[in-house]
This record gives C-alpha cells, sequence and structure tokens, in this order.
C-alpha cells in the first residue's frame, strides 16, 4: 500500500511542475505515457494485493492435522531424525487387538533420544492402513504379536540404542486377555474318530534288563568238568559243584555239566537240586539214556514212584541193556504189587547181568517169586549150582536153601576195609530179613532190616527196600 501512495505523490507533484513553460515541453510528453504508466502500476499493486491476501488466508486458516507443539520440536537436537508421523485414525472399527506397549505411545513421548546415530529411521508415511481381519475371522491368540500390520510397525520403529538390560517380553493388555479366552472358549473343539483313538497304543512297560550273555568256551567248559569229577571222586563235593558251575558259566549247553552237578547234588541229599540238573540235560540232550537213568534214582529217593518208573523206562527204551534200569524197574514193581512184571526185570538181569549183578538179579527173582506164592522148584537147581561159590555173596544162596546159617553169613560180611564190610552189612542184613518174613518171622525180620538202616549206606537199593518193609511191619512211622 505504501508504494502505491508513494506512486500516487509524485504524480501529484509532476503535475504542478507542468505549470512551467520551461518543462512544459516535457510534460506533455509525459502526459501523453501517463496513462500507460499509470494502468501498469495499478495492475502490479492489485497484483501485490492479492498475493498477500492469498497467503494470509492459507496462513490463518484452520487445518485439521494437529501441528507439533513448540516444546516438542525444540526438544528434537539438530542432527536427531524427523519424528514418526502418526497414522491417521480410521473411523472404520475394528477388533480390538493386543498391541505391544511402545506402539500405544507416541514416538517423542518418553523415549530417549539416542546421542548418536548410525544409520537413518525410516519413515512412516500416511499410507492407507492395511485391512484387519473380520470378527468372524479374528486369529489365534498369538496373532496380535505375530500379525502382518504389528511386524511392520515394529520393524518402522526407531531403533532403541543396545545396552545390558535385557530385553522384556511385551506385555498383553487386561481387555485383550480377556478377549481372546472368550474367543477361544467359544470356538468348539474337533471331535476325535474312536477309530483314531482305537490306533492310539498304550504306552509300553519298559523290559526287564536283559542278562548278559558271554560267549561259550567249550574248551574251558571240559577243563571244569574234569576238575569237577576229579574233586567228586576225592570225596570233596563242595568243590565239585563249584567246577560244575564254573563248566556251565563257560558253555550254558554243556549237558554233560549238569548231569555231573546232579550226581553231586544227589551225594548231598539234595534230591530237588538234582532233578532239576538231570532234567535239564535230559532237554538238551534227549537221547542222554544215563540222565533219565540219575533223575528215576532221584525221584526213587523221594518216594517219587511213579515218576521214577517212567524214567526207568524211559532209559530201557534208548538202552534195552541197560541192567541197572531193569533191576531198579522191578524193584519198584516188586514193592508197587506187580510181582509178575517184576519178576520180568529180574530174569532179564539174571540172564544177560555178569558176576554179581547177575547173583542179584536171580535173588530178586527167588523172592518174587517166594513172596507171590509162585513155583519156586525151577530156583532150586539155580540155587544149587551156588553152594560151591565161595565169593561173596555166593552164601546168601546157601542161606536161602538151608546149607549156610545166618552166623555164618554175617562172619562173611567181614572184610579188612571198613567201607566194604559196611556195604556188605547192608546187602546181607536185607536179604537175612527177607529170608525171616519168607519163613513167617516178622520179628525176625524187623530185627535185620533195623542193622540194614544202622549201615547208613543210603546208595543201595537194599536200604530203601528195608526201610519199605519196615514201615509195612509197623517198625516205622
Amino acid at each position: 500500500m505504501s508504494l502505491i501512495l508513494n506512486a500516487l505523490k509524485k504524480s501529484e507533484a509532476a503535475r504542478k511542475e507542468g505549470a512551467n513553460p520551461s518543462v512544459r515541453v516535457e510534460q506533455e510528453i509525459e502526459n501523453e505515457e501517463a496513462p500507460r504508466i499509470r494502468w501498469t502500476t495499478i495492475a502490479l499493486a492489485v497484483l501485490l494485493v492479492v498475493s498477500i491476501g492469498t497467503v494470509g488466508v492459507i496462513k490463518f486458516l484452520p487445518s485439521d492435522t494437529p501441528r507439533p507443539e513448540p516444546e516438542q520440536v525444540a526438544e528434537v537436537a539438530p542432527e536427531a531424525t524427523p519424528a514418526v508421523e502418526e497414522k491417521p485414525i480410521e473411523t472404520k472399527p475394528e477388533p480390538e487387538k493386543t498391541t505391544p506397549p511402545s506402539l500405544e505411545k507416541t514416538e517423542t513421548e518418553n523415549t530417549p533420544v539416542p546421542e548418536q546415530s548410525a544409520e537413518p529411521v525410516k519413515t512412516v508415511t500416511n499410507e492407507p492402513a492395511k485391512a484387519h481381519p473380520k470378527p468372524e475371522e479374528k486369529p489365534g491368540p498369538d496373532a496380535s504379536v505375530n500379525s502382518a500390520p504389528v511386524k511392520e510397525a515394529v520393524a518402522a520403529a526407531k531403533p532403541v540404542p543396545l545396552v545390558s538390560k535385557p530385553m522384556e517380553a511385551p506385555s498383553v493388555s487386561p481387555s485383550a486377555e480377556q478377549a481372546e479366552p472368550a474367543a477361544i472358549a467359544e470356538r468348539p473343539l474337533p471331535a476325535v474318530p474312536e477309530s483314531v483313538i482305537a490306533q492310539i497304543a498304550p504306552p509300553k512297560k519298559p523290559l526287564p534288563p536283559q542278562p548278559i550273555t558271554k560267549a561259550i568256551d567249550p574248551e574251558a567248559a571240559n577243563q571244569h568238568l574234569e576238575r569237577a569229577e576229579a574233586y567228586e571222586q576225592s570225596g570233596q563235593t563242595d568243590l565239585a559243584i563249584e567246577e560244575y558251575d564254573r563248566a556251565i558259566e563257560s558253555d550254558k549247553n554243556f549237558a554233560d555239566a549238569y548231569f555231573g552237578r546232579g550226581w553231586a547234588h544227589e551225594a548231598t541229599q539234595a534230591h530237588d537240586n538234582a532233578i532239576r540238573d538231570f532234567s535239564k540235560a535230559v532237554s538238551l540232550r534227549p537221547t542222554f539214556a544215563e540222565a533219565y537213568y540219575a533223575r528215576a534214582w532221584a525221584n526213587e529217593q523221594i518216594e517219587n514212584t511213579k515218576q521214577a518208573i517212567l524214567d526207568y523206562s524211559a532209559t530201557l527204551r534208548l538202552e534195552p541193556d541197560h541192567l541197572n534200569a531193569s533191576l531198579s524197574r522191578g524193584i519198584l514193581q516188586f514193592y508197587a504189587g506187580e510181582m509178575g512184571k517184576a519178576g520180568e526185570d529180574f530174569q532179564t538181569v539174571q540172564d544177560k547181568g555178569v558176576k554179581d549183578l547177575s547173583d542179584f538179579g536171580l535173588l530178586w527173582l527167588y523172592l518174587s517169586r517166594a513172596r507171590s506164592s509162585s513155583d519156586i522148584t525151577s530156583l532150586k537147581a539155580a540155587f544149587a549150582d551156588k553152594r560151591t561159590q565161595t565169593e561173596w555173596p555166593g552164601i546168601l544162596f546157601r542161606a536161602f536153601i538151608g546149607n549156610a546159617s545166618p552166623a555164618q553169613v554175617i562172619n562173611a560180611m567181614n572184610t579188612r576195609d571198613r567201607v566194604t564190610t559196611k556195604k556188605r552189612q547192608c546187602v546181607g542184613y536185607f536179604f537175612l530179613g527177607q529170608h525171616r518174613l519168607i519163613q513167617g518171622d516178622a520179628e525176625g525180620a524187623r530185627r535185620y532190616f533195623a542193622k540194614t538202616l544202622e549201615t547208613k549206606i543210603t546208595s543201595y537199593r537194599q536200604y530203601w527196600a528195608a526201610k519199605i518193609e519196615l514201615q509195612r511191619l509197623g517198625a516205622v512211622q
């Protein structure tokens, strides 16, 4: 406006100077150009006024975008990065979503400004916000932190200087904690088909620890077996059992070691252990005839007569000429009342046996026929042939036919060897008792059977037979 007034004043002064004749010519020239200059000045003045008015309107017109507070701008250091602009608030309703605390606050509040920033901070522009899922498509409880919008916002936030303070996990607002469990509770759990449940196997029980299997060493097993047999022959039964144990440890399938240990147990009257070892030997070697015979003997000692007869029969099936099995089975059948079957076994022993075994077969055959009231005439000739026999047990035959007294038989029992004497006494007293039973002298028979038990030769069959006779006579319970 001051420029316009100055121009008007100069125009008025020029007009007054125009009355001077010396300058009239110039005035006329100026008067011709004055209208042109005047219009030009007016146009410039109008243009200037319009520009000033436009600037004023733009400057003082109210704006929807809030301007930063003076004190906030003053706090930012010159070298600091520009503040992140806030996103425009959308009017579209959206479901509540868990937001980390670092995103709920503005970038300028309570955020320490780093003293030195090595890399620039990204500026978030007023881009249109990404569409949020609908309420019925609300993501799961972990989507509040791992969703795409939140990841972008976290990536755009200003970097926090590295300090020794450990990073804390983002907390969840109470409203989100209440909203999301409710949403989860509303969703029905999927039903599991019964076929799937049936396929789920129950947890298996842990297996028991398996024993460590040692390698088989047949050579070592044989060495231990030889040592065990040597100890057994010398009467050191305990040491023999230990060596049999070592042989079995070297070879678990060593049937001979089980067989030998069984006889060692039998020597210590451990009949059950003996039967167990003999059975193991039979299972390892089904054709082991001697193992069947040994088990039959052990069963006989515990008066398991039925099983003993079965095992003696199994022995004879494998070895028909096993005369000890025939004699033993005949004796068990004799006391089982099977005199006919017993006589057959005794006849086999007499016919096939040699020396003492044949003689004892003849004695038992005589008893089986005499006790069953059978004809013994045919046996008298056999006994007559034994009259001149001087070796034991020839004198027993003479006693049965009346050619030797009991005192002579007892005298023939005595020898220089104490063990041999005991064995002869066990056999002699038993047959003297049988002779008294045939004569009808039960009391005399009882005395001789009692003397048989006094010898304690338990390994002889006459010992156990005398015990049975005493039980029948009522002398032993």
